[in-house]
């Protein structure tokens, strides 16, 4: 299978994201330390969240395959 290239040029959307909230927290007089705990710790649960979505990805194409082998299985009897 071919793997997919994602665009140099699009901005990490994790970043983009995150650099508001670290503004707005910067504002707030948050120190650096815990700003970068608190950026650790997004970067932590979007990984969490990818791994979820992996997870069911995984899942849709095993049922997706399980359909297809019990379909052409029916088909040969």
């Amino acid at each position: 299978m071919e793997n997919i290239q994602f665009s140099q040029e699009r901005p990490n959307v994790l970043e983009v994201h995150l650099q508001p909230m670290v503004a707005i927290w910067g504002e707030l007089g948050v120190e650096p330390e815990t700003l970068s705990e608190y950026r650790e710790s997004i970067i932590t649960q979007f990984g969490k969240t990818f791994n979820e979505l992996h997870e069911a990805v995984k899942g849709h194409k095993k049922k997706v395959l399980d359909s297809l082998e019990k379909h052409f299985a029916s088909k040969q009897t």
